[in-house]
């Protein structure tokens, strides 16, 4: 699987063997893990800079 994360939030998977696009509800084991672990830092990273912003 190959992750490309935006700066907006936006995210494409691509699976290459088939090289199609694949849904965050169609991962399973280390890859889900992977994408979980991915969107809860940007989550964070996000509410920092906004709390930074309007604080």
């Amino acid at each position: 699987m190959t992750f490309k994360f935006y700066d907006d939030g936006r995210l494409t998977i691509i699976d290459n063997e088939s090289e199609s696009i694949v849904t965050p509800n169609d991962l399973r084991g280390d890859s889900r893990d992977f994408y979980v672990r991915k969107r809860i830092a940007f989550i964070k990273k996000d509410l920092q800079i906004k709390v930074q912003k309007y604080a």
